[in-house]
């Protein structure tokens, strides 16, 4: 069994908190002290115990990874969205915030244990400054093989926007809400998704009072258009840019003409350092596309029938170059189960773990 790893600031989940508090409940009640002057509850705050908050992580996922081993009173509905039981929760009248703290716990393996990924005990937050849905996640690092506790993160925003609230003999109901993926889901679910990909929808049906928090922080798109938006205006990129190759784990993102890549601060979207020399290989086509080998870095692509892999040294702020193989180039790939990037030429089909100078050589068939 492989070790887990702890992400630092990783928060805990109910479940670890609650035995937490448990282990150390025997010294509290050895001092059998009591504080008179304890501050009470927010009078505007109820407590809910009671509910059931629907969320299927999103369909294509389920289509691809299959529905997941559900354990700890996790089911799913007909339509394959899964049940999450409301263990605890609380609203508030006044600023009309709701949270809801379910158990629960689905669990997916493929490809002989490559992709591994737990979400346990979701978390439902409804305010009007982040709306969102948590999960305690543990999953695989692709690039170490290791298992990786993140704790409790936000997997998606919610649009309140999107959806109603309705109460009714005492029972508060949720239609379906929009979710987008956060910053941080985008690494639990391998960079097959962006920032900002819809989701499922989520909704929640809870014994208890309800309403809907005045937003105060910015709404989604509407449907139909872009689901992100700019917040600024980037003049200074190279002219000519053909292919897009964006490393969220190091925070880069690599612009290429046919003739040049150009590494960018991915929050800043300013240049950094110098571009690829373009005399070294010949020219930088984008066909096939080129494909980031998310181990190493390494972006790998065709050059005047070559593949070749560029690597972006963040010390001296320029591209390491590595030829691969020669021949007319069909097809580039990254394998991300495997962390291995695969190209077909017209007689030949080479596999490489680590695409860099420094590496294993590639391997052909």
């Amino acid at each position: 069994m492989s070790s887990v790893q702890t992400a630092p600031g990783a928060r805990r989940s109910w479940r670890r908190r609650a035995s937490a508090l448990l282990a150390s409940s025997s010294l509290l009640l050895t001092g059998l002290v009591v504080a008179s002057s304890a501050s009470p509850a927010s009078a505007e705050e109820v407590t809910i115990s009671d509910g059931t908050v629907t969320w299927g992580v999103r369909t294509s996922w389920r289509n691809y990874a299959g529905p997941g081993e559900l354990s700890d009173g996790l089911t799913a509905n007909a339509k394959g969205e899964y049940q999450w039981k409301v263990e605890s929760g609380t609203y508030d009248d006044e600023t009309r915030r709701l949270e809801l703290q379910t158990s629960g716990t689905v669990h997916w393996s493929l490809h002989d244990g490559a992709l591994d990924l737990t979400l346990s005990d979701l978390l439902l937050v409804l305010d009007g400054d982040e709306p969102q849905v948590l999960a305690d996640v543990q999953s695989k690092s692709e690039s170490t093989g290791e298992m990786v506790d993140y704790g409790v993160i936000p997997l998606t925003d919610v649009d309140l926007n999107s959806g109603d609230v309705e109460v009714a003999d005492g029972t508060t109901t949720w239609s379906p809400l929009d979710t987008r993926l956060t910053q941080e889901g985008i690494r639990i679910f391998s960079g097959n998704y962006g920032s900002g990909a819809l989701f499922d929808p989520v909704s929640a049906v809870y014994t208890g009072p309800g309403g809907k928090p005045e937003m105060t922080s910015e709404s989604f798109a509407a449907p139909g258009s872009l689901g992100f938006g700019l917040d600024k205006t980037v003049t200074d990129v190279m002219a000519g840019v053909v292919t897009t190759v964006p490393d969220v784990a190091r925070g880069v993102v690599h612009l290429g003409t046919s003739s040049q890549l150009q590494a960018y601060d991915a929050d800043t979207l300013k240049p950094i350092g110098s571009p690829s020399s373009p005399a070294f290989f010949g020219s930088w086509n984008s066909y096939p596309a080129p494909v980031l080998h998310v181990g190493s870095g390494a972006i790998v692509g065709n050059s005047s029938n070559r593949v070749i892999a560029r690597t972006w040294d963040p010390e001296t702020k320029t591209y390491d170059t590595d030829q691969l193989l020669t021949g007319l180039v069909g097809q580039v790939a990254y394998d991300r189960f495997a962390d291995r990037v695969v190209a077909i030429t017209a007689d030949s089909c080479t596999s490489s773990r680590s695409p860099t100078a420094s590496g294993p050589r590639p391997r052909t068939r």
